[in-house]
């Protein structure tokens, strides 16, 4: 039988071993480049014969999510498995929505890759334990209803949420808006409220699933 060829695609010399490591156990298994940019990326796309890719999203040149595009326009056959530091929450859909076929987180892939890569090939989808199928999916009603309910959020509560989404402070958030800083953390107040949101790290986490929501529309 043929062995699966795969490329590796990360940035990180240590991240490239282990995966290498676990990629050795398997004799029909074989790794055959191993690149760590974007660009070299795209070439091995024209130039390396593989079956399957694992791709970091985080790299010195560009995206992972970039070479994915790619990737499905000229090897739509091609399978891809996204193994990254970012959260899983707010990016194993946006992966998969452009077509990876999983998403790992790389905390957890020293004792699931295997599983991550055998349901791939096995053809299903991937999501770190984390994260639902149906959320990765976009199939969850949960994020849809919470989002609907930033449509009741006043013209200024929904900026103080956007700037909260792209990592702003109080402090940075009241200067970008003309106010005190009191004033952003009753807005703050206010947008917990009518989200029904309990938590400050919680507030965080819509918040930057609906800039990245933004992004990709």
């Amino acid at each position: 039988m043929s062995k699966i060829r795969f490329l590796v695609l990360d940035d990180h010399h240590l991240i490239r071993l282990g995966i290498r490591a676990a990629i050795s156990q398997h004799e029909d298994w074989e790794i055959v480049a191993t690149v760590g940019s974007l660009a070299e990326g795209m070439r091995a796309l024209e130039d390396v014969e593989f079956e399957f890719a694992i791709v970091d999203l985080g790299l010195p040149d560009g995206s992972g999510l970039e070479f994915i595009a790619r990737a499905r326009q000229v090897r739509p056959d091609l399978k891809m498995l996204v193994s990254s530091m970012r959260d899983a929450h707010l990016f194993a859909s946006r992966c998969i929505s452009h077509g990876a076929h999983g998403y790992i987180a790389k905390q957890e892939s020293d004792v699931n890759i295997d599983l991550a890569i055998q349901t791939i090939l096995d053809g299903g989808v991937y999501v770190s334990k984390s994260v639902s199928i149906d959320d990765a999916l976009g199939n969850s009603t949960g994020g849809t209803t919470l989002f609907q309910e930033v449509s009741t959020l006043s013209k200024r509560e929904l900026s103080v949420f956007e700037l909260i989404g792209q990592g702003c402070s109080t402090k940075l958030i009241a200067e970008q808006m003309g106010v005190k800083t009191k004033t952003v953390d009753s807005y703050r107040e206010r947008i917990k409220n009518k989200l029904e949101i309990t938590s400050t790290s919680e507030l965080l986490h819509y918040a930057t699933r609906w800039v990245v929501s933004l992004e990709e529309n």
